[in-house]
């Protein structure tokens, strides 16, 4: 019987989640929070896909940017 209350207490909160118009704008301030700077679209994008991986059909991302230029410098 706990389990199910447990699993009930999950599904509730994940309905407010869901319902919080401001939930992607939370993500993305928590993922600058953690130190990603400059890549919230990326960031958001793998955070929606990783949501999906228990889905019947989870999401796959390839993250594609331009080449590096320049020479690194090590000190």
């Amino acid at each position: 019987m706990n389990g199910k209350k447990e699993v009930n207490k999950l599904r509730a909160a994940a309905l407010m989640l869901i319902r919080d118009s401001q939930f992607l704008f939370r993500i993305g301030e928590k993922l600058r929070e953690l130190g990603i700077v400059g890549e919230r679209r990326n960031g958001l994008t793998l955070f929606l896909a990783a949501v999906t991986k228990d889905l019947d059909q989870p999401m796959s991302v390839l993250v594609k940017g331009p080449t590096s230029s320049g020479y690194p410098i090590t000190a």
